[in-house]
């Protein structure tokens, strides 16, 4: 007869306090495991084997696609690379302010021949670095681009956004195969500068997004046996455009933002994670996170893709059925010609032209 095994669950925490700052690291992340009684060393062997597999065989993925911020990415670098050691588990690190990130990135940095750019000046702790921010301006911290993302989906303009049931069949385009599809490349530039990013006399009908007769599906996750037979090759890259402008100039910055974000977006459902996608806001501030640091940012999402494909091509992911009833036409927006996306509750969605395959 087998032993049974009661396990509590307690944080093994170490007080670290961060010789720069002054402060408490957080390094709290991973839990000892503490039997009520002694099993046989067989039962402990299957039991850590289990929390093996299971725990660690999806952190590369869901690293790089939650990371918010220059110093995360660096982070989901350093894993990427298995030279991690040493750094706290990824929620713990998160807890951070970027000074103590910084800090605890340096030597694996190093070892690794990564070279970390410093912290800004004034830089603060999460919690201090939060104050309420409008939608529109430029967010200072992912937490403020978390609160644009809120807002948004708070705006009540009945004008605008309407909610109506289905009073007619869809209208429907479907790809046509011998008139070819359009490519990644010209999805991202198709970006036409007087075009309304609101969503003005379109409504939410049966899980489609139906403008004047153009219809927006959602686009979900997908297995990598559905994906075209390049889209996880190491040809298939990124490619943002490399921003050359002024970075004080708010307008300047917004277009190139605009055409940017609609190329990344396509390019994610191009290897089948449009559900891993950033928000327009937290996509705007780690534009500004890294390029205020003299780092590529074009660079970056290229280092950054490079890795998601790898872990795309040995992982399975999973595909919801998209936000359902709950999603509100005042939480989305109209980006570019092909897609408009949304936010609810803190979570990303995207929906693209019925004429674009999937």
């Amino acid at each position: 007869m087998n032993p049974t095994i009661n396990l509590v669950v307690k944080p093994a925490v170490s007080a670290v306090v961060s010789p720069v700052t002054g402060k408490a690291i957080h390094s709290a992340g991973r839990r000892a495991l503490q039997p009520a009684q002694q099993p046989g060393w067989l039962s402990w062997l299957a039991v850590f084997g289990l929390l093996l597999v299971c725990g660690s065989a999806r952190a590369d993925l869901l690293c790089f696609s939650l990371a918010e911020n220059y110093y995360e990415q660096v982070y989901c670098e350093l894993q990427a690379l298995g030279k991690s050691q040493g750094l706290p588990a990824w929620r713990d690190f998160r807890n951070n302010d970027e000074v103590t990130q910084a800090l605890l990135l340096q030597r694996p940095a190093r070892r690794a021949g990564i070279i970390i750019q410093p912290p800004r000046s004034g830089a603060r702790a999460p919690a201090e670095r939060a104050p309420t921010v409008a939608a529109g301006q430029r967010p200072s911290s992912p937490q403020q681009a978390s609160q644009q993302d809120s807002q948004l989906g708070s705006q009540q303009d009945s004008q605008q956004f309407r909610q109506q049931p289905p009073q007619a069949p869809l209208p429907t385009a479907p790809p046509n195969p011998a008139a070819g599809s359009d490519t990644s490349a010209e999805l991202g530039n198709r970006i036409d500068a007087g075009l309304d990013h609101g969503l003005h006399g379109c409504s939410w009908q049966a899980a489609h997004i139906v403008c004047a007769g153009e219809v927006f599906r959602f686009a979900a996750n997908r297995r990598n046996d559905a994906l075209a037979a390049a889209a996880l090759s190491e040809a298939n890259s990124m490619d943002l455009p490399a921003f050359s402008g002024n970075i004080e100039d708010a307008s300047e910055v917004q277009r190139y933002l605009e055409a940017a974000f609609v190329r990344y977006v396509h390019k994610m459902i191009e290897i089948g994670l449009a559900e891993s996608t950033l928000s327009f806001a937290k996509f705007q501030y780690i534009f500004y996170d890294i390029s205020a640091r003299g780092v590529s940012f074009s660079r970056r999402f290229d280092t950054m893709y490079k890795y998601l494909k790898r872990d795309k091509a040995r992982l399975q992911v999973a595909i919801s059925q998209g936000p359902g009833a709950s999603l509100k036409l005042a939480a989305c927006q109209r980006r570019g010609a092909t897609l408009v996306s949304c936010v609810v509750a803190n979570k990303h969605y995207v929906f693209v032209t019925s004429t674009m395959s999937l």
